[in-house]
C-alpha cells in the first residue's frame, strides 16, 4: 500500500497572516505620527496629513513594477525585497526625528512602496495556499481580519507611546512604535 503524505502549509499561512498584519501596521503608522509632525515640526493639518498621502500615493508608483517583479522573480523575493524596502523607509522615518519634515514624507513613501509590493504578494499567496477557491477565499479573509486588528493596535500603540501631553510629542518618543514596524 502506498500512503501519500500531505504537505503543511501552516508555516507559509502564518508568514502571510503576518505579513498582512505589517502592512496595515506599517501604512497606519503616519496616521498617527501626524500629531506628532504637528508639534515636532510645526506643520499645518495639511502638512501633516501628507505621510499618510505618500504611503498610499506610492502605491500608484510601485503597483505596474511590483506586479512584474512577481511575474520575473516570485512571491519568495518579491516578499523578500519588500521586506528590506520596508526596512528602509522606516529606517528613512526613523531619521527625521533629525533631519525633518521632508524625511518624515520620504521615508512614509518609501514605506508605501513595501506595502504595496507586500500586498502583491500576500493575496495572491494566500489564495494559492488555500488551493484556490472557498477555501483560499477564506484564508484572505482571515488575513483581511488581522490586517483590521493591526490597524486598530497602530494609533493606540502610538497614542500610549506619546502620552498625554502634547509639548512631549517627538517622533524620537515614538522611536519604538518604528522599530515594531520593522
Amino acid at each position: 500500500m502506498e500512503s501519500t503524505k500531505q504537505k503543511s502549509y501552516v508555516l507559509p499561512i502564518a508568514m502571510m497572516f503576518a505579513l498582512f498584519a505589517m502592512i496595515s501596521f506599517v501604512t497606519g503608522l503616519p496616521q498617527p505620527f501626524g500629531a506628532i509632525v504637528q508639534n515636532e515640526f510645526g506643520a499645518s493639518n495639511f502638512e501633516a496629513t501628507l505621510g499618510f498621502f505618500a504611503n498610499f500615493i506610492a502605491y500608484a508608483f510601485m503597483g505596474i513594477p511590483a506586479g512584474m517583479l512577481l511575474q520575473k522573480i516570485g512571491y519568495k523575493k518579491t516578499a523578500l525585497i519588500a521586506i528590506v524596502v520596508g526596512f528602509i523607509g522606516v529606517g528613512i522615518q526613523v531619521l527625521s526625528s533629525k533631519m525633518g519634515f521632508a524625511t518624515y514624507v520620504a521615508g512614509a513613501f518609501v514605506s508605501g512602496f513595501s506595502m504595496c509590493m507586500l500586498n502583491t504578494v500576500v493575496n495572491p499567496m494566500l489564495n494559492t495556499l488555500g488551493g484556490g477557491g472557498k477555501k483560499g477565499n477564506q484564508l484572505i479573509q482571515m488575513g483581511g481580519s488581522l490586517n483590521s486588528v493591526s490597524a486598530t493596535i497602530v494609533p493606540v500603540l502610538v497614542g500610549y507611546l506619546m502620552g498625554t501631553v502634547v509639548e512631549e510629542r517627538t517622533i524620537a518618543k515614538a522611536l519604538p512604535a518604528l522599530y515594531i514596524a520593522m
